[in-house]
């Protein structure tokens, strides 16, 4: 609470000093970003609903719920010159969500020999079919990527996305479908990967590339939100006159 107070003031003479205006319609439009996102996830009921389940969820009253939008739509507006995608930014995007790409089963340990004892488990199946449910089972039983929920399986690792090493991504496009790769030594831990099959590259619509690009924007949006959102705060000076607020604040820096 004491945090939120101390976030909204600077965010005030922030916005005052760079001659920034946080009108309802923006407040409004963090609203309705929010509902958007939820409903990509499936059915929710009506907006009134929505909005209080959301609330129920982060423990915030009315009051306190649209001091939230409030600041998200002050931080929006400070980052959003510096969040507009580069050229060579959308590029990139756009290579790994249509480039070509493979569908792969991966494991990843902190231990070479660990790798090296569940590789050689999945050779060890001569049948493709069989092989497939043997890697999916070690994924699931002991590695540490977190796709062994899914039992290790990636449907889309592209080689031009930067998330993984280049180790792996140089390793993907040698594989041949069902083939299993050494053990590789990665930032990451010791790890194997089972090539699925190849995915071949495609041409986006104008609305495909339109979504990548909008994906891409608020990605960077929120990441300097939280950037400055956390140096505002760092240069706030709060002195609780209450001891146990004093200690709350001290211990939440």
């Amino acid at each position: 609470m004491l945090e939120e107070i101390a976030l909204g003031r600077a965010l005030d003479r922030e916005t005052a000093r760079r001659g920034i205006s946080v009108s309802e319609s923006m407040v409004r439009a963090e609203e309705d970003a929010l509902l958007g996102e939820l409903a990509s996830a499936g059915p929710m009921g009506s907006r009134v609903e929505v909005l209080d389940r959301i609330r129920t969820a982060r423990g915030l009253g009315p009051r306190r719920f649209e001091g939230l939008l409030r600041r998200n739509a002050a931080l929006r507006a400070l980052v959003a010159e510096q969040s507009r995608p580069q050229t060579e930014e959308i590029e990139l995007t756009e290579r790994i969500a249509f480039g070509p790409a493979y569908r792969i089963r991966l494991f990843v340990s902190a231990s070479d020999r660990d790798a090296a004892t569940a590789r050689e488990r999945v050779i060890g199946v001569d049948s493709p079919a069989l092989r497939a449910m043997v890697m999916s089972a070690v994924c699931t039983e002991s590695s540490a990527h977190p796709s062994a929920a899914n039992g290790g399986l990636i449907e889309r690792f592209s080689p031009f996305d930067p998330a993984y090493p280049a180790i792996a991504r140089d390793t993907a496009g040698q594989l041949s479908p069902g083939e299993v790769s050494s053990v590789m030594a990665t930032p990451g831990g010791f790890a194997f990967m089972m090539l699925e099959q190849p995915i071949a590259a495609r041409e986006p619509s104008d609305a495909e590339r339109e979504q990548v690009e909008r994906r891409l924007r608020i990605r960077k949006e929120r990441l300097a939100m939280e950037r400055l959102a956390g140096e505002l705060l760092g240069r706030t000076e709060v002195s609780p006159i209450d001891p146990d607020l004093a200690r709350a604040w001290r211990d939440g820096r």
